[in-house]
């Protein structure tokens, strides 16, 4: 099956729910997309999800689908942002997520995850440190924290922001799974996908 066949069985799941279509782009993306999951994910049953996941958002999506677009690129943009979504939802700093909220944290303080976190509060500027600490270890509110530390309570908003996203991108970097075999391009994984 070549790429014309896959975007015109695309289109026909997109023009009228057609299930036999869906089927048959299910046999033929599948495997490709299951390697690029895989690629992503590093994990199997991970990616198992991911492929499930990506084939429901084509079927409620496909009716977008632009037949110009390259059916492989198309489905693997679907993937990567299915991915993406699951691991944001699975992000180890989703205890930091909350900075405005005036209510304490009450992160449990014994797991793995705390443990991750706080090691890599460690690795924050100072300031932003100090303040990212007690926001989520002592759970003060960014009022306490400004008189505490003597500046603003919109300076405060703002290390505990900027301190939350490069806690997050660290923590992140430190589960992405490696690379499993040969290093390929974004573009060879998604021509990969509908060979």
């Amino acid at each position: 099956m070549e790429r014309d066949e896959v975007s015109s069985l695309l289109v026909r799941i997109g023009a009228s729910g057609d299930l036999d279509a869906f089927a048959s782009l299910f046999d033929r993306a599948a495997p490709g997309l299951l390697r690029l999951a895989l690629r992503v994910t590093g994990d199997p049953v991970e990616a198992e999800d991911v492929l499930q996941e990506t084939f429901l958002a084509v079927l409620k999506g496909a009716h977008t689908y632009d037949p110009s677009r390259a059916p492989g690129a198309w489905l693997g943009t679907i993937l990567a942002n299915v991915a993406s979504r699951r691991r944001r939802k699975a992000d180890p700093v989703r205890l930091l997520d909350d900075v405005e909220s005036e209510a304490p944290i009450g992160a449990e303080r014994d797991t793995d995850e705390w443990r991750r976190t706080r090691a890599a509060i460690e690795h924050l500027p100072p300031r932003e440190r100090s303040a990212v600490l007690l926001r989520f270890e002592q759970g003060l509110p960014p009022k306490k924290i400004a008189e505490l530390l003597d500046i603003s309570e919109s300076s405060v908003r703002s290390l505990l922001t900027r301190g939350t996203q490069r806690l997050r991108r660290r923590l992140l970097a430190l589960a992405l799974p490696l690379p499993m075999g040969p290093r390929l391009t974004t573009t060879d994984l998604l021509a990969r996908v509908v060979e």
